[in-house]
């Protein structure tokens, strides 16, 4: 997500005192073994996109890097 403050404090805002938000980030690993010409340096958060093709079908995940 572009914006990630806005939807935790979103979050926040409609969750009861007692509630629980629950996120999951990939392990850097799982980013670092696939080749991206031209990425950011690791340590820096960035966005990127990747194309998936199956059977005829593409399809393109956006997604930030936030190691």
């Amino acid at each position: 997500m572009d914006d990630l403050e806005g939807p935790v404090r979103e979050s926040a805002r409609l969750l009861r005192q007692d509630g629980r938000l629950c996120l999951a980030v990939p392990h850097p690993f799982a980013e670092m073994a696939r080749a991206r010409p031209g990425a950011a340096d690791y340590y820096r958060h960035h966005r990127y996109a990747d194309v998936i093709e199956r059977d005829g079908i593409a399809m393109t995940f956006e997604s930030w890097s936030r190691p």
